[in-house]
């Protein structure tokens, strides 16, 4: 049994529930400054931001991980799709594919710590 769970990684870890809420935080500290500045409260805009430094920071580098991720998630579904790849080949290329997910969000959770 242990040998199963050390060959096939978890689909979703504790670093995805982590990355996944940073990744929420940041977007709408982002979004709410955003807003803030178009309605031309520039100031309070400015305040928020300053008040957010770490989560303004690491917008930029959470956004690019989620769209990598989306992009390994079309491909796990476009191996699922594969008729041409036998069941081996399949569970060896999405196993890789999560391992590379799994790879990129624990490396941003432990880089950028928000929380």
């Amino acid at each position: 049994m242990k040998r199963f769970i050390q060959q096939n990684p978890a689909a979703y870890t504790k670093y995805a529930t982590v990355f996944y809420e940073n990744l929420t935080d940041v977007t709408q500290v982002v979004a709410h400054v955003k807003s803030l500045r178009e309605a031309g409260d520039i100031e309070a805009a400015r305040q928020l931001a300053l008040k957010n430094r770490d989560r303004v920071a690491y917008s930029t580098v959470y956004n690019r991980t989620q769209r990598k991720i989306s992009k390994i998630n079309k491909a796990i579904t476009a191996v699922y799709n594969n008729r041409d790849m036998t069941r081996k080949q399949k569970r060896e290329e999405i196993e890789r594919l999560r391992q590379m997910k799994n790879a990129m969000m624990k490396m941003a959770v432990e880089r950028m710590p928000i929380r």
